[in-house]
């Protein structure tokens, strides 16, 4: 198998009242920094910063859409930035269930 095609850190987690961890892999904790700004922690540190985050959200009503990404921070080798919004203004929305996936860092 070859290591770039493979996840270095995943997480599914709820991002509405206190956020919590749903699974993961390679993740610490969550920290809180704002509405919908997230910053994932990562159980092990990866080996540079040369990696890239991919991150979607679910909606809170029904038929609801968002967006999600990076919340403008640099990426470390033990964390990264999640920033949620809405799709129509990328206003800062909470989300239910905000996914985020790590490639690369090793």
């Amino acid at each position: 198998t070859n290591a770039e095609t493979l996840a270095t850190v995943w997480v599914n987690f709820n991002g509405t009242g206190t956020v919590a961890i749903t699974n993961s892999f390679n993740v610490s904790s969550i920290t809180d920094n704002a509405t919908s700004n997230y910053t994932v922690n990562f159980s092990s540190d990866l080996e540079d910063t040369d990696y890239s985050v991919v991150a979607s959200t679910i909606g809170c009503v029904p038929g609801a859409t968002g967006i999600a990404g990076n919340n403008g921070t640099a990426n470390l080798v033990g964390a990264c930035g999640v920033y949620c919004g809405n799709n129509s203004d990328n206003a800062a929305v909470d989300r239910p269930s905000v996914n985020v996936i790590v490639f690369g860092g090793n």
